[in-house]
């Protein structure tokens, strides 16, 4: 283990993950590949209930859906960061940490604000 992390150091993750591909599966891989088995298992119980008569059985295998659903779950929480980058908050605020001021002065600029266009910025006089 310790061979291993000297090995990293100093690398980018991206570099990391390229060199296990290359020495075979890499942990991601495994992952990705083990959620979607437990995926379709659960599939699989979900499919067989309406040609169960036993209520035993029934109970059973919703039992074993429900497992293989949690597992898949848990592992698609832990492979998600590898696919789906965490959004950043960002605070927007006017001079001084206050309140932003927006003059719209007309219907047009005021639907190019609610489409996300930027308001028209007022050119200073020039010697101002």
């Amino acid at each position: 283990m310790a061979r291993m992390a000297r090995k990293i150091r100093g690398q980018t993750s991206q570099e990391v993950l390229d060199k296990l591909a290359d020495e075979g599966v890499s942990p991601v891989e495994v992952m990705v590949r083990t959620m979607r088995r437990l995926y379709r298992e659960h599939d699989e119980c979900v499919e067989k209930l309406p040609f169960i008569r036993s209520d035993e059985e029934i109970g059973n295998l919703k039992n074993m859906a429900i497992e293989r659903l949690k597992e898949a779950c848990e592992i698609a929480k832990d492979v998600a960061p590898y696919f789906h980058p965490r959004l950043q908050a960002v605070t927007v605020a006017g001079e001084d940490g206050g309140a932003i001021q927006l003059e719209l002065t007309s219907v047009a600029e005021l639907r190019k604000f609610l489409r996300g266009e930027p308001p028209p910025v007022e050119k200073k006089p020039e010697g101002e």
